[in-house]
């Protein structure tokens, strides 16, 4: 089963293309695993600047270190949001 076709089963409103995949990596400050771990992975989220968080629904990858692999972080709506670098108003889907 697709990404995709999961997240639509489980809440019909989100589409693909309402859905922003978010790769989250390596910002030259913060390790998004470390924040994820940290408990803190929805604020950082929320930091995001527009251009990154441009759809509705935004589905929330984590780079995993030295593997080609994605760690599942968020399925989160965009409720509000204000100019181009901007503190978000999200709501978790999932």
């Amino acid at each position: 089963m697709r990404i995709a076709d999961l997240l639509t089963f489980l809440d019909q409103q989100v589409a693909p293309e309402k859905t922003k995949v978010h790769l989250a990596t390596w910002n030259g400050r913060e390790d998004p695993l470390e924040v994820y771990l940290s408990g803190n992975f929805h604020e950082w989220q929320r930091l995001q600047t527009r251009r990154n968080l441009e759809r509705p629904f935004v589905l929330s990858l984590i780079a995993l270190t030295g593997r080609d692999q994605w760690l599942f972080g968020a399925n989160t709506q965009l409720v509000t949001g204000v100019t181009s670098n901007f503190k978000l108003s999200l709501k978790s889907m999932v």
